[in-house]
């Protein structure tokens, strides 16, 4: 008998403490849920005030010409403001915080990549310095070529440029060689990807 009771008054603890824990967490659902809709239903109440009154001194500056807010009321707009640009922030670095950040390589030039670039025109000098940038962050395009163990270069699209260039890997750098056209380059440099 004392089996039987025993295994009885397991059930009985068993179903008791998960009886408690579904009501537990139910409860805790509740509250949460609750307490996520007060702010947001606060603001949204007080958006509508806003709107209304903002409406009814439009209505009153058509008729008289003038609108007047009061202290009060001002202060009270400016507190709903400043509510939302907070809020805006937080959702802001919130989603900045889901998005995976980019990898940088530091980007040197040398000083007769420096004067190649800035001889050019201005169209051009945009998109090879775009075409840098894009190196620091992909240092191994689909386009890249080897000219030589070390030495690679990439062809600036919409340009007649080329840039030639190394990969430092400590630190992690990019080295810029030179900016030259991509008809002196021709036959000088086998395709690294296929």
């Amino acid at each position: 008998m004392s089996r039987v009771s025993g295994r009885i008054c397991f059930w009985r603890r068993t179903d008791i403490t998960a009886v408690g824990g579904l009501s537990l967490s139910t409860v805790g659902l509740h509250l949460l849920w609750r307490r996520t809709l007060i702010p947001g239903q606060r603001r949204v109440n007080e958006t509508e005030v806003l709107r209304a009154a903002l409406l009814s001194k439009e209505i009153e500056a058509e008729r008289t010409g003038n609108v007047t807010i009061s202290e009060r009321e001002y202060k009270h707009i400016a507190r709903i403001e400043r509510a939302l640009v907070a809020r805006e922030r937080a959702d802001a670095l919130a989603q900045l915080s889901n998005t995976r950040a980019a990898v940088y390589w530091v980007v040197q030039q040398s000083a007769t990549a420096i004067a190649a670039t800035s001889s050019l025109p201005p169209e051009t000098r945009l998109k090879v310095q775009s075409r840098i940038e894009d190196l620091s962050t992909s240092p191994e395009p689909a386009d890249v070529r080897r000219e030589s163990a070390d030495v690679w270069s990439v062809v600036v699209p919409e340009t007649d440029r080329e840039i030639r260039y190394s990969v430092g890997s400590n630190p992690r750098r990019i080295i810029i060689h030179d900016v030259v056209r991509s008809a002196d380059r021709d036959g000088q440099h086998e395709r690294i990807r296929d």
